[in-house]
């Protein structure tokens, strides 16, 4: 599984777009608000995410002008939204982890929509093996057919 763009020599077939998405507790002013807007960020108590766990999210906040401050680094999902539902920050997630209910938290779509295409890939030179090409072609259809959350709904 890799996001796009990526190495060309890789065949890809391209399974769905996913959201980069504010994660706030639940008693967050911005709770009730339509969207998050990125300025919100500049200053705000941040809980990240490890760069070599996720490098999209790094790559937004390095493109933005308004930076958080960065209170807490963690290298788990788990550990971030529980932090959040804690109220020790914000952070910034993807929109498949939106569909876990697992947890008290607020997820809110940026005024500028930030997001990551995500896709399949195979090596493009030489023969992809049986069992392979009927993987890929499993996941591909698999990903069509879900029922996906609010964020990743007609994307």
């Amino acid at each position: 599984f890799v996001t796009l763009p990526t190495n060309q020599e890789l065949n890809c077939n391209f399974l769905m777009r996913d959201e980069l998405v504010a994660v706030l507790p639940p008693d967050h002013p911005l709770a009730d608000a339509p969207v998050f807007p990125i300025a919100q960020l500049d200053g705000a108590p941040f809980i990240k995410f490890h760069e070599e766990n996720d490098f999209e999210i790094s790559r937004f906040l390095n493109q933005i002008s308004y930076k958080p401050d960065p209170h807490y680094e963690v290298g788990s999902d788990h550990t971030l939204l529980s932090m959040v539902e804690c109220g020790l920050g914000i952070s910034i997630s993807h929109a498949l982890l939106a569909d876990n209910p697992r947890y008290n938290v607020v997820y809110k779509r940026f005024d500028v929509s930030q997001y990551r295409d995500i896709a399949i890939a195979t090596a493009k030179h030489g023969q992809v093996a049986g069992t392979t090409r009927l993987f890929v072609d499993h996941v591909t259809s698999h990903i069509a057919t879900q029922q996906l959350c609010e964020f990743t709904k007609g994307n």
